[in-house]
């Protein structure tokens, strides 16, 4: 009997060295409501600070009102918005990118937590390298983008074949699963290229996070770097699932190859090698 006079109930799970809080489902509700406008966001690939990402999301989604970023931990962000349609945009107008990086963008929820959440899925661009130009079409480029993903959209300048080195479509890939370097139509192989994912094993062709791949070879392409698409005319080699080819190049401000407007070069064979010419100095 306590002091009050009532009789304590003593629950047969209470722990007093770890006891339970009851919450009520009207009140877990209220303590949701403030962020139920709220994404998760993370940079994939990379760590970022708070302030670049702040100042990069301030400048991309805060168009009709505001936004308040808070860090989560383990390189995640919350973000809540003032305007409903600055949410919408936000969520709908993806992929969204982060210098060479994409922004992963999920809807928040109350189970979230960082330190059990994984990224197990993304949107990427991929380019579908020099098919033929009838095969821009855009069910024809939903068809092949089936294959590599779930297909969201084909880019602009590919509908309209503004350009034709490369078809660009939206796709929503699994990371936990290899990416889809080649396919084939009517006999002939062709090779993807994707955009942001800057690291990929050429030996699983999977996209590698922090040391998720046990594997020992990665492809990270240094600025330098040229990537090329094999050709089926090159002499007999034994066959390659994954190469390097599967990464684009973004154009820096130093007029690089860009992964949004790439030069000719990138996609095309490198230049022969001639061998220098040895002159004799012995004076015979």
């Amino acid at each position: 009997m306590r002091e009050d006079g009532r009789e304590a109930e003593q629950d047969e799970d209470d722990d007093p060295l770890c006891p339970p809080i009851p919450f009520s489902a009207a009140e877990e509700r209220q303590y949701c409501r403030p962020w139920r406008s709220a994404l998760v966001v993370k940079v994939l690939g990379r760590s970022t600070s708070y302030t670049a990402i702040s100042k990069r999301l301030n400048s991309i989604w805060a168009k009709a009102g505001g936004i308040q970023v808070t860090s989560a931990k383990k390189g995640y962000f919350l973000v809540r918005f003032t305007s409903g349609i600055d949410y919408e945009r936000a969520l709908t107008w993806v992929p969204w990118m982060m210098g060479e990086n994409y922004l992963t963008v999920h809807m928040w929820d109350r189970h979230f937590n960082p330190y059990e959440h994984e990224i197990s899925s993304t949107l990427v661009w991929a380019r579908l390298l020099e098919i033929p130009i009838h095969f821009f079409h855009p069910e024809a480029v939903m068809k092949i983008g089936r294959r590599i993903g779930k297909p969201i959209r084909v880019y602009q300048a590919t509908r309209t074949g503004a350009r034709s080195d490369y078809a660009r479509v939206c796709v929503q890939v699994d990371l936990t699963k290899p990416l889809l370097s080649q396919f084939r139509i009517h006999g002939k192989k062709y090779f993807i290229q994707y955009e942001g994912l800057v690291r990929i094993c050429l030996q699983c062709g999977k996209y590698v996070t922090y040391s998720s791949c046990q594997c020992s070879k990665i492809l990270e392409p240094m600025e330098d770097e040229t990537v090329v698409a094999p050709k089926e005319t090159e002499a007999p080699q034994p066959e390659k699932i994954y190469g390097e080819w599967m990464i684009a190049k973004r154009k820096p401000r130093n007029g690089k190859p860009s992964a949004h407007n790439p030069s000719r070069a990138a996609l095309s064979p490198p230049a022969k090698q001639v061998a220098p010419v040895e002159h004799n100095t012995s004076g015979s």
